[in-house]
């Protein structure tokens, strides 16, 4: 691991650029998702709790599991347990699915919990998906369960990219889900020249027409990739050093907004000409603006893991690990994945979609693509990450 905290796929970091218009069948991001309706966290611990299984099916055989993770990440969010993938997993098992799109913030859901996990108590939840960085202080404070392996036979077929995160070496406690990228959405015929880079971002020729994320992970990894520094080991210098770019672009008015989910409602208009985007996003927006094209910077991308855990105090736990294992299984998590259109971390899901998705970018980046996941930060340096970033970046 070269005593790196993040874990990008080796595989992913050669030298290569991509740049094209998606193909597919576009949908929306999980984010943009959260624009339109109105999806929101429930509100606390005895709400979450309210959600819970009952504790009949401890043994794993048959009675219920119950899931938080984000919007679109299944077929249909509306009837998530109609689709084949929980379908599926019913008619296998006997184990019915409480299936909540409960989480749209890291910080919130976890504020909202850790009172209850803190005491060792249940959150009403036996299978919890949250991104990778807070995946880490869950299993750091003790919030997370160990995985029973014998229920999880399918761990087998997780990519070994993914196999050694710091956090947690031996995938004891934690399995990905879903891997979304970060680059660059723009507009060529808009710019008048071809953008490689985050660098290209700052040209004069788009004052004024640029957005970035209020991310602070995603556009300042993109930034310090651009300046030949690595964001995957953790080095705030570095990370200061692209912020302070940022600011001195923000002074000179290079940037049109700095925004969360919303901004693609300005390049959908086309008010924005280039854009640090997600990946979901770019799919969506392409299906209405066919000439709007995705890139993976030269220089390298950045991305983010969401990953499946198990809550200390969950009720249901061998459910949940038979919930997990079915997701692992490449013939449920290709057809998924063609779906919802995100990375898959199973072996062989590629195998099992269609030869249009296979080639997707969105979904299976292309060989020797340079994609980096920001480093694991303590606490401590994350909050002085997040004020730098958030200092510069005020409009």
């Amino acid at each position: 691991m070269h005593h790196r905290l993040g874990f990008p796929p080796p595989s992913l970091r050669e030298d290569n650029i991509m740049s094209q218009p998606i193909i597919s069948n576009p949908t929306i991001s999980r984010r943009s998702f959260l624009l339109g309706s109105g999806a929101v966290a429930l509100g606390g611990p005895a709400l979450l709790a309210a959600c819970g299984s009952s504790s009949s099916s401890a043994s794993g055989k048959g009675g219920s599991v119950s899931i938080a993770t984000w919007v679109l990440y299944i077929e249909d969010d509306k009837k998530p347990t109609s689709g084949p993938t929980l379908s599926s997993f019913t008619k296998d098992t006997g184990i019915k699915v409480n299936y909540k799109t409960a989480v749209d913030d890291n910080n919130d859901f976890t504020e909202k919990s850790k009172g209850l996990l803190a005491k060792k108590q249940g959150i009403g939840y036996d299978v919890v998906v949250l991104t990778s960085w807070m995946v880490s202080r869950w299993i750091k404070n003790g919030w997370t369960q160990p995985f029973d392996v014998a229920n999880i036979p399918n761990k087998k077929n997780l990519k070994a990219a993914y196999a050694t995160p710091s956090f947690d070496p031996t995938r004891a406690q934690s399995l990905p889900f879903a891997i979304g990228q970060v680059g660059i959405g723009y507009y060529p015929t808009k710019t008048g020249f071809e953008v490689k880079s985050v660098k290209d971002l700052l040209d004069p020729r788009l004052k004024g027409r640029v957005t970035l994320l209020t991310e602070v992970r995603d556009c300042v990894g993109l930034f310090m990739l651009a300046n030949g520094d690595d964001p995957s080991k953790p080095n705030l210098d570095a990370a200061k050093k692209a912020i302070a770019e940022i600011g001195k672009a923000r002074d000179g008015g290079q940037f049109r907004a700095i925004k969360g989910n919303s901004y693609t409602e300005d390049l959908g208009l086309g008010d924005v000409y280039a854009a640090v985007a997600w990946s979901g996003d770019i799919a969506a927006l392409s299906k209405e603006h066919p000439d709007l094209k995705w890139v993976l910077p030269a220089d390298g991308a950045m991305s983010f893991v969401d990953t499946f855990l198990i809550p200390i105090g969950a009720k249901n736990k061998a459910n949940g690990e038979k919930l997990i294992n079915h997701f692992y299984d490449p013939a449920i998590s290709g057809p998924l994945f063609e779906s919802i259109q995100y990375v898959s971390p199973v072996e062989g899901a590629d195998a099992k979609m269609s030869a249009a998705a296979a080639s997707n970018p969105l979904i299976n980046p292309a060989a020797g693509a340079k994609i980096y996941e920001f480093a694991d930060l303590s606490e401590a340096d994350a909050d002085e990450l997040d004020k730098a970033y958030t200092d510069a970046t005020k409009l």
